[in-house]
This record gives structure tokens, C-alpha cells and sequence, in this order.
């Protein structure tokens, strides 16, 4: 059985990945915290979910927390930051440029928004 790299609970500050764009809400980002199982398992469950932290248009600058459905979670949404496992997990390693990534990292991500 394989071990579940995204098990243990991030802080909104250091996600594992985020997403984001023009959701269901407006101006949406999705902070993924956790994940609750393997890759391989949720693509064979369709109802698998994730710990997220969302803040849109609705939330007022602040995170609303908790467990989501993929699909909800991700929906009009892109993946705008990363950290390089979560893309070796989920077959993105096409985001890889040589050694460096072509996405930020998580934290870098935050840490600019913070600036602008």
C-alpha cells in the first residue's frame, strides 16, 4: 500500500499547491492543505476530497477551511503554484524546466501576492 505524500495538514501559509482563477464565487483561490488519499485512488473516486483553504470575492480578503470535492475545489480553477512532488504525483512533470520549475513554488506564490 502506498504512502499518501499530501496526509499531513499544512498551515494556509505553506500549502502543498494552489489554484486559482474565476470560479463559481469571482476571483477565486484554493489552497490545498491535505490530501485524504493517494493520486492512483482518487482518480478511481469520484467523490475523493481535499483540505482547502478558499478565498474569493465572498470571504473578504480572509480563508473559509475545509473539506472539498476535487472537482468542486479545482472547478474554473488553475494551478498557479506548486511544490515539485505534488507535480510528480499528479503527472505534471511537464511543468519542469530542467532543474527548475516553471511554476512558483507555494510559498514564493504567497509571498508576491503579499507584495503587489
Amino acid at each position: 500500500m502506498a504512502k499518501n505524500p499530501f496526509g499531513k495538514s499544512r498551515s494556509t501559509e505553506q500549502p502543498y499547491a494552489i489554484y486559482a482563477g474565476y470560479g463559481p464565487f469571482g476571483n477565486t483561490e484554493c489552497r490545498v492543505l491535505k490530501t485524504y488519499q493517494t493520486v492512483d485512488n482518487e482518480k478511481a473516486n469520484r467523490y475523493s476530497r481535499w483540505f482547502v483553504a478558499v478565498s474569493s470575492d465572498h470571504t473578504w480578503g480572509g480563508f473559509d477551511m475545509g473539506d472539498s470535492y476535487i472537482k468542486d475545489a479545482t472547478y474554473g480553477l488553475r494551478l498557479v503554484a506548486a511544490e515539485p512532488e505534488w507535480l510528480q504525483e499528479y503527472g505534471m512533470s511537464h511543468l519542469y524546466q530542467g532543474d527548475s520549475l516553471s511554476l512558483p513554488l507555494p510559498i514564493d506564490y504567497i509571498k508576491q501576492r503579499m507584495a503587489a
